[in-house]
C-alpha cells in the first residue's frame, strides 16, 4: 500500500494536483492518522483541531514533498507536529480559526472523524483503551504506530524524532523503541491480568 500510495501522490504532485493528492492521502491515511493523534492527545475537541491542522499542513506541504522518506512517514511527522501545535495552542487558551479554503477538507475530515470514532467505541477497543489511557502520551503513540499502523521500527524512529537523525542513530533509536515497546506490552499485560481482563 505504501509504495502504491507514494506513487499516486507523486503523480498528483508532479501534475500540481495538490487537492487530489490531499484527498487521496486523507482517504488512505486519515483513519490511521486520527488514531495516532487521538492516542497523543486523548481529547475529542483537541484531536479534531489537530486533525484539521494536519489536513491543512499536509495540503500546504505537498508542493515541497521531496520523497526523501516514504509518504506515510512524512504524513505522520506532519501529524505529530500538528498535535504538538494543538497542545501548545490549547495551553495558550486560543482557538485557531480554520482558514483552510481548499475545496476538499471540511466534509472529508468530518467523514473520517465520524467513521473512525465509531470504530474506536467498540467494546473490545474500549477495554484496551481504558488500560492504554493510563500510559504516558509517548507510550500510547508508540503502540498506535506499531500495532495499529504496523510501521517498521525505523519509520517510527523518524516519526518520533524531534529532528533529523543519522543512519547510525536511526538504528540505535529503532532498537531502543523496540525494547521500550516490549516493556510497555509487558506492563499492559500485567495491568490486564491484575484487573481480571486476562
Amino acid at each position: 500500500m505504501t509504495e502504491a500510495l507514494d506513487d499516486r501522490v507523486r503523480r498528483h504532485c508532479a501534475a500540481s494536483e495538490y487537492d487530489q493528492a490531499t484527498t487521496l492521502a486523507l482517504k488512505e491515511l486519515g483513519p490511521s492518522v486520527l488514531r495516532y493523534i487521538d492516542a497523543r492527545l486523548r481529547d475529542d475537541d483537541l484531536t479534531a483541531e489537530a486533525f484539521a491542522r494536519f489536513a491543512e499542513d499536509l495540503w500546504r506541504g505537498l508542493p515541497n514533498f521531496g520523497g526523501r522518506a516514504p509518504f506515510r512517514v512524512w504524513a505522520f511527522v506532519i501529524a505529530r507536529n500538528a498535535a504538538g501545535q494543538a497542545l501548545r495552542q490549547r495551553n495558550r487558551e486560543r482557538k485557531r480559526a480554520r482558514a483552510f479554503t481548499s475545496t476538499i477538507d471540511a466534509e472529508l475530515s468530518a467523514q473520517v472523524r465520524t467513521t473512525t470514532r465509531n470504530y474506536l467505541k467498540t467494546d473490545v477497543k474500549r477495554r484496551f483503551m481504558e488500560l492504554r489511557e493510563e500510559l504516558p502520551s509517548d507510550e500510547r503513540t508508540l503502540l498506535v504506530l506499531r500495532i495499529n499502523e504496523r510501521l517498521p521500527w525505523e519509520d517510527i524512529a523518524v516519526i518520533q524524532a524531534e529532528s533529523e537523525i543519522s543512519p547510525a542513530e536511526l538504528k540505535r533509536e529503532a532498537a531502543r523503541l523496540r525494547k521500550r515497546f516490549q516493556l510497555i506490552r509487558d506492563r499492559l499485560k500485567r495491568m490486564a491480568t491484575d484487573r481480571g481482563l486476562l
